[in-house]
């Protein structure tokens, strides 16, 4: 039995899986299962995980119909063998050494979950984002592990499946939640800090989450930040079943709080005519509730604004009319510099 199971979750990524597999095929630590999981792709990818499974035994190629990125995972921790596992999406990549490093240090201490972190490529351009942590620690107290999750729960530390290396006996019964396709991450993160395991931070950057603007991820339409909204909601009655004090109820209104009302501002980006479900949104009882009991002296101008105006559309849409017209001014000046800049 291999000692760590990689999880890819793949779907269409034909032109990403290639660098995906060889970063994990290549990796200096070798005792290793590589389950490709192809979430029903109706590309070439399936040919390219197959020819990858025919060069390298370690490989295995699960092929299944187009269910999300949440039950494909579940399956992956289902179907996994080792004591470990962790996840590479398929349009990432890891450090050569990350697996060796994470297993050395999950021996040296005897960790169940370790936190490692990430370089942010955006068009092939790195956006690194300050570590919160020394470069190694152990939340061996209560006190350190309160700390971890309230800067989590703050959105200060990402909340990303793939930044853990999970012993999976830790796991028991838990599953990501299904029901969510936004913040899924989120939410299994929490339910594995309520658990009792011993968790180290790792602040090294052992994996490579790539972005690209003309992609999903980046694209917007009225049903996707729809979808997200719904999911913010689905996400916060998740919280609730939660044990939190008030200090963490607090950062999680407050974070709630940020996702609805900049969801809101991309709704009215989209289209002008999204009005009408903005008004609706901004009546929800359950989305009242959220904003109401955030605290504003944490939230950003903008959110802060319209949290507190919520039952003033007036001065709610005067304020998101605004802002977009100031975005596309600062976009358009961007491109007329970028335009003089070439031409000089």
């Amino acid at each position: 039995m291999s000692k760590v199971s990689v999880i890819v979750p793949i779907y269409n990524s034909e032109k990403t899986i290639n660098r995906c597999v060889e970063s994990i095929i290549n990796q200096t630590y070798k005792d290793i299962e590589i389950l490709l999981i192809n979430d029903g792709s109706i590309d070439n990818t399936l040919n390219i995980l197959n020819d990858y499974a025919n060069k390298d035994k370690r490989i295995v190629v699960i092929n299944k119909k187009n269910e999300g990125v949440s039950k494909t995972k579940n399956l992956g921790i289902k179907k996994a063998k080792s004591e470990f596992i962790m996840f590479v999406d398929s349009d990432d990549y890891i450090d050569k050494e990350a697996i060796k490093k994470l297993v050395l240090l999950q021996k040296k201490d005897n960790l169940d979950i370790i936190k490692f972190h990430y370089n942010n490529y955006v068009d092939d351009k790195l956006y690194n984002t300050e570590l919160k942590y020394p470069n190694y620690c152990v939340l061996d107290n209560e006190k350190k592990i309160k700390e971890f999750k309230n800067k989590f729960l703050s959105g200060e530390i990402p909340g990303y499946m793939q930044l853990l290396f999970i012993r999976k006996s830790s796991l028991g019964n838990l599953l990501i939640d299904d029901k969510i396709n936004f913040l899924e991450d989120l939410t299994f993160y929490l339910d594995l800090l309520d658990k009792n395991i011993k968790i180290g931070i790792l602040n090294e950057r052992l994996y490579n989450y790539v972005n690209n603007k003309n992609g999903i991820t980046f694209s917007l339409s009225t049903d996707k930040v729809v979808n997200r909204l719904n999911n913010i909601l689905l996400y916060y009655k998740h919280t609730t079943l939660l044990n939190f004090d008030k200090e963490q109820r607090q950062l999680i209104y407050n974070s709630c709080s940020y996702l609805i009302i900049h969801s809101l501002f991309e709704l009215y980006r989209v289209s002008f005519k999204n009005k009408k479900l903005i008004k609706k949104y901004l009546k929800d009882d359950e989305i009242i509730s959220i904003i109401t009991n955030a605290n504003c002296d944490k939230l950003d101008r903008f959110t802060k604004r319209i949290v507190k105006n919520y039952n003033n559309l007036l001065i709610v849409f005067f304020y998101l009319f605004i802002t977009k017209i100031y975005i596309c001014i600062k976009e358009r000046m961007w491109l007329y510099v970028y335009c003089v800049y070439t031409y000089l």
